[in-house]
């Protein structure tokens, strides 16, 4: 049987909280792989929301990354 490859997806937008975690959430129960840029999403009420957002998306849904971990990896698989 053959190795299943997953899509993957880097999230960012407004607000974190509520459509970005929205996002992420569908993402991953149609097997997307879910990478949050956590550096590029903001919530418009308060950081302890976007903490809280953050958290459940590592916790339950995918990774957290910043943007430039995400340009790095992305340069390395160009390289290969």
């Amino acid at each position: 049987m053959g190795r299943r490859v997953l899509p993957r997806g880097a999230i960012a937008g407004v607000t974190t909280n509520v459509c970005v975690e929205s996002t992420a959430r569908d993402a991953f129960m149609r097997d997307w792989q879910v990478v949050l840029l956590e550096d590029c999403a903001a919530a418009l009420t308060t950081k302890t929301e976007h903490d809280a957002a953050v958290h459940n998306v590592r916790a339950y849904f995918g990774r957290g990354a910043d943007a430039a971990a995400i340009e790095r990896a992305w340069g390395e698989t160009g390289r290969r």
